[in-house]
């Protein structure tokens, strides 16, 4: 082993989830109180509301998932 700086990271697992979070739309375009999408706003991973209850998946791939949606619906809104 060379001289040099090290680091030294403890993971360990857990459970976390968030009930309730904002609505989207299918390009991720959070919506207001009456359903309609906020311009310039939108959202992915566990800020989504209701994730758990339509969508049987580990929170780190929905994150994933939704990540690479939003930067499909960016990259195709310019």
């Amino acid at each position: 082993m060379k001289d040099g700086e090290y680091h030294i990271l403890r993971v360990t697992g857990r459970f976390a989830t968030t009930t309730g979070g904002v609505e989207i739309n299918e390009n991720l375009q959070v919506l207001d109180t009456e359903g309609n999408p906020i311009e310039g706003l939108y959202a992915a991973g566990e800020v989504i509301g209701n994730v758990t209850g339509e969508c049987n998946v580990s929170y780190l791939t929905w994150g994933i998932i939704t990540g690479q949606i939003f930067g499909e619906v960016i990259g195709n809104a310019q």
